[in-house]
């Protein structure tokens, strides 16, 4: 998957979404080889606030 792949349309609605995950993924584990699927996650309330 190119980066002009995913700056080009709306791939967040991606047909096959596991496809693109994974496509992902992979692109992480090739830069990020120690923790390749670790993430973080913000929540905020209806007001926009932490």
């Amino acid at each position: 998957m190119s980066d002009t792949e995913l700056t080009s349309g709306d791939f967040t609605e991606a047909a096959e979404p596991f496809r693109l995950f994974a496509a992902w993924l992979d692109d992480a584990t090739k830069s990020e080889p120690n923790d390749p699927n670790g993430v973080a996650l913000a929540t905020v309330d209806a007001d926009g606030m932490p």
